[in-house]
This record gives structure tokens, sequence and C-alpha cells, in this order.
């Protein structure tokens, strides 16, 4: 979002909250705490939007026949590409590495 357009949504904001009052019922020292209050919030979800990570999955698993030497493996899982299955270790992985911290974790 632009500058224009953060100042023409925070005037819009203001001029809505003091619509909502009773003509001459607020100060201009009021509008102005108002005014700092929508800065305030817009400078909370700046942050958050910012903290929000994109968390790139690691290479999925798929399942093949096992090794012919040791046949009681009857299917093995192997990196490939568009694997259908995750490895929980490597999920976690990348968690982490995108700074999301793991439910249970200190």
């Amino acid at each position: 979002m632009s500058n224009i357009d953060k100042q023409a949504r925070k005037e819009s904001i203001i001029s809505r909250l003091v619509s909502s009052f009773e003509p001459g019922s607020i100060t201009d020292k009021q509008v102005d705490v108002l005014s700092d209050t929508v800065d305030l919030i817009n400078d909370l979800f700046s942050e958050i939007e910012a903290q929000s990570a994109a968390v790139t999955l690691p290479t999925g698993y798929s399942v093949r026949p096992g090794h012919p030497i040791n046949e009681t493996e009857r299917s093995v899982m192997i990196p490939k590409d568009g694997g259908q299955w995750l490895s929980r270790f490597d999920v976690e992985h990348a968690l982490r590495v995108a700074g999301i911290r793991i439910n249970g974790e200190g």
C-alpha cells in the first residue's frame, strides 16, 4: 500500500470516528489522539505483516520397491520431486529455518 493510500485510509478512519460523536463533543486534542492511535494500529499491522514468513517445504518422498539385497524391505521411501509424503523432521527443520516456533518447544 502506498503512502498516499495509507494517508487517505487514515483520514477516512478518523472522519468516520469523529462523525460517530455528537457535533461539538470532540476536541482537536481528542482528534489528535485518534490520529495517533490509528498510526499505532497501522504500525502494528505492518509489524505483523513483516513477521509472516514464507516456508519452503522440503522435497517429498515416494514409495518404491525395496532393495533386492534386503528382501524384507518391501517398500522404501526415497526423496523425489512431486513426492506425496513429507518427512516430519524435514518439515520441522524448514519451519525452524523460517523462524517459526513449533508447539511444545522452549
